[in-house]
């Protein structure tokens, strides 16, 4: 069986999953994908240094989920050199325009994910470098469907973060731009939504919530916030 790694960092962790889905769909014979957030991958209570050591030493190809954030990751870095040292082919996935990749990156052929034939592009890459073949091409627009809404979903997640860690820096700026209401305003969602968003970036550890009782509910990025998002 041959074995495909997804390098990304902890706030893609839902986009990497869905990538395995689907690439496990499209591709025969099955390969493998390795995610390390995926509990398919590294079990509960397992040593998970240990599986992430035994799938860098086995991966036929590496797939990189780029980001503004993830390029800057050391373990994303880590990963894509593991692969450049072995020789193995590394797959950019350029999720973010006008992003200058790192040389291990920026020598491969990089897909864009906002191409409107990028999982038929991403699909024959994978067949043409692991030797297997893509099947199911009925099924490319529904994976490019669910990866893009996997997709957005985590980008309105690093939004939020990135807003509020903007107005926490900001001295001129009020912590009632930091309420739910606010940040519902701004992204144009419903503070239901936004509570719900905020309370799942709350459980990952990223963002802390206060409240007050004039404004409500209101949030700050958690100290260990800015070593999770480069995880």
């Amino acid at each position: 069986m041959k074995n495909i790694f997804v390098s990304h960092i902890a706030l893609d962790a839902a986009l990497a999953v869905e990538f395995k889905k689907w690439i496990e769909i499209v591709l025969k014979p099955k390969c493998r994908v390795f995610v390390s957030s995926s509990f398919h991958d590294i079990k509960p209570g397992a040593r998970w240094v240990k599986e992430l050591r035994d799938a860098l030493t086995t991966f036929e190809a590496l797939l990189v989920i780029c980001t503004r954030k993830s390029i800057n990751s050391r373990w994303v870095l880590f990963e894509s050199g593991s692969a450049w040292g072995r020789n193995v082919p590394i797959i950019p996935i350029c999720c973010d325009t006008e992003m200058e990749l790192p040389t291990m990156m920026g020598e491969s052929q990089v897909l864009q994910f906002e191409d409107a034939e990028f999982s038929k592009k991403l699909v024959e890459s994978l067949a043409k470098t692991l030797r297997v073949k893509g099947f199911h091409n009925k099924l490319y627009s529904r994976m490019t469907e669910k990866l893009r809404s996997a997709y957005d979903n985590v980008k309105r997640d690093s939004d939020i973060i990135d807003r509020i860690k903007y107005v926490t820096k900001n001295p001129r700026l009020k912590i009632t731009e930091r309420s739910a209401a606010n940040l519902a305003g701004h992204f144009q969602i419903e503070i239901a939504d936004m509570k719900k968003r905020a309370a799942e970036l709350t459980r990952k550890g990223y963002l802390k919530c206060s409240h007050n009782k004039i404004i409500g509910d209101y949030y700050s990025l958690t100290p260990g916030a800015e070593r999770l998002l480069l995880k």
